[in-house]
């Protein structure tokens, strides 16, 4: 569907299959990507030892993910389902592991509502993928912003703290800057 040439990154193919195709094609493969066949996506390094680290140090920590429960377009997949099947697979459910609770993985039909999650939550820290979720006028005040961006696609953002990785994350919010915002 896309060259070799296009970044992997999810931007990227985003705009290439945009830029190239439709907007349909977009949301099509949306639907297959974080339906079906997310169980093969394999967790970035570093998040597993963030969230031990949270839960060893008394931080609770919660997913709030703007997420329909079924794609706009193809196949009728409950995308909900997948997310949690996807972190129940993947060990953050294991009360020995990880030990995330299903009832903190929230999901938002929209970006609003995530906002208002965020909000009802009184999250004093958040990382998201994307710097527009910030830049949202009702972003709530106070929080602060971790922008994660591994591909280092957003080096001019300064809305917040950037970071590349989940153990820069881990490193900043324990013993570094984070730790004493």
């Amino acid at each position: 569907m896309i060259p070799d040439s296009v970044d992997k990154a999810k931007n990227a193919v985003r705009d290439y299959i945009q830029a190239h195709s439709s907007n349909e094609h977009w949301t099509l493969l949306q639907s297959e990507v974080y339906g079906l066949r997310l169980i093969e996506a394999k967790p970035y390094p570093g998040v597993r030892d963030f969230l031990v680290a949270c839960r060893e140090n008394g931080v609770v920590a919660q997913i709030i993910s703007h997420k329909t429960r079924y794609p706009a377009a193809g196949k009728r997949y409950d995308l909900h389902q997948s997310a949690l099947s996807w972190l129940s697979e993947n060990g953050f459910f294991d009360a020995y592991n990880i030990g995330l609770s299903p009832e903190i993985v929230i999901f938002a039909p929209t970006r609003q509502q995530k906002l208002d999650q965020i909000r009802a939550r009184a999250c004093g820290f958040f990382v998201d993928d994307l710097p527009e979720v910030f830049a949202e006028a009702g972003f709530p005040a106070g929080v602060k912003k971790i922008l994660f961006d591994p591909k280092n696609v957003y080096s001019a953002w300064n809305g917040g703290v950037r970071v590349l990785s989940w153990d820069e994350i881990r490193n900043s919010f324990f013993h570094g800057v984070l730790c004493r915002s």
